[in-house]
């Protein structure tokens, strides 16, 4: 790959790019390879694959947001939801912070928890992006992925109440009940 995007091949007219180019393999392990390979070069790329969307790890961020949001009052719920991509802290911030930090995040757990009730999932989601969401995630192994994999199940979340009328409860019952399908 890195061969022919230095070739001085073109496309459609143009240099040809990263995004012009898909390799396709038989098993995830040949992918996640190629996807190392290209991360070394400095060239982006995304594995896609036909695994649901909530068998991601994205989908645990989720619903570990959805019950802390929910029980922000539990310190166990907090502090789980604290080391998602959501919110980014580190099992040492969460020592060192002691329970000032616990507190801290769940003033943010229950903001947000207010924000779904008016404006929805995606309000919450945006208000993560504002709070450093896209670097974080973009910062981990895969986090192109886990960053796109965040924003579709905001999508289908949103979705879903909206059309259903859910609300926190019943869209973290029903997440749960897709993750376990």
């Amino acid at each position: 790959v890195a061969r022919l995007l230095a070739s001085g091949m073109t496309f459609e007219g143009r240099p040809l790019r990263a995004g012009d180019i898909a390799v396709l393999a038989h098993k995830r392990d040949s992918l996640e390879q190629v996807r190392g390979a290209l991360h070394d070069i400095g060239v982006a790329s995304v594995v896609v694959s036909s695994e649901s969307i909530f068998a991601t790890p994205a989908a645990d961020d989720w619903l570990t947001l959805l019950e802390a949001m929910a029980q922000s009052h539990r310190a166990d719920r907090v502090r789980a939801a604290a080391l998602t991509t959501f919110v980014g802290h580190r099992a040492a911030d969460l020592d060192a912070g002691g329970d000032d930090l616990v507190d801290e995040v769940a003033r943010v757990l229950r903001t947000w928890s207010e924000v779904l009730g008016r404006r929805g999932v995606a309000a919450v989601l945006a208000a993560a992006t504002t709070g450093g969401l896209e670097s974080r995630a973009l910062g981990l192994e895969g986090g192109e992925r886990r960053l796109t994999d965040l924003r579709h199940l905001g999508e289908v979340l949103h979705e879903r109440a909206v059309v259903e009328g859910d609300g926190l409860a019943a869209l973290t019952t029903w997440l749960r009940e897709r993750m376990q399908a």
